[in-house]
């Protein structure tokens, strides 16, 4: 049986052009030298089932949100840490000749070591990061049930407790 080449065949997902009852290799247009207002009928290739048109924004939106850091800010307290001072209500203490590092990892422990301080011992705490809901920039560490407010500028990182009257801490990046 001979077809003329105004007819295609879609066989799997090409689409394949047909003369006189063979095929052409390529499937092109081009090679038949006919162009498209000759190719009057082809197969559409199917559509995406309406669930999947559905289903896939949301895929796409899912991925890009767990791809993003869900607070930037919060990625700049991991790594080491010397502590320099720390500010009291009666004053402040230095411990510039000193070698405290606080180290806090990615896992959500803190590693201090280098002797006391007024802080932390030394030892390995937990810690957990959490926004502030009136100020989304704000972040907060709880260390062992004590709640600090984390701040940073350049290579100066600042702990000050939640209480008014608490202490600060005052760490250069190690």
């Amino acid at each position: 049986m001979f077809v003329s080449f105004h007819s295609c065949l879609r066989t799997g997902k090409s689409l394949t052009l047909v003369r006189a009852g063979r095929l052409h290799p390529s499937g092109g247009i081009q090679e038949w030298g006919l162009t498209r207002h000759e190719v009057i009928s082809y197969i559409e290739p199917p559509a995406y089932p309406v669930p999947m048109k559905k289903l896939l924004p949301l895929l796409l939106i899912a991925t890009c949100l767990s791809c993003a850091d869900d607070n930037a800010q919060a990625s700049l307290i991991y790594g080491d840490w010397k502590l320099m001072q720390a500010q009291l209500v009666n004053g402040h203490i230095s411990y510039n000749g000193t070698n405290i590092i606080y180290t806090f990892g990615k896992d959500g422990f803190l590693t201090v070591v280098g002797g006391a301080n007024a802080g932390y011992a030394t030892g390995k705490y937990s810690y957990t990061l959490s926004a502030d809901p009136d100020d989304p920039k704000a972040v907060y560490i709880t260390i062992q049930g004590t709640r600090w407010r984390f701040g940073r500028t350049d290579i100066v990182m600042t702990l000050a407790q939640a209480d008014v009257a608490g202490t600060n801490l005052v760490f250069w990046a190690n």
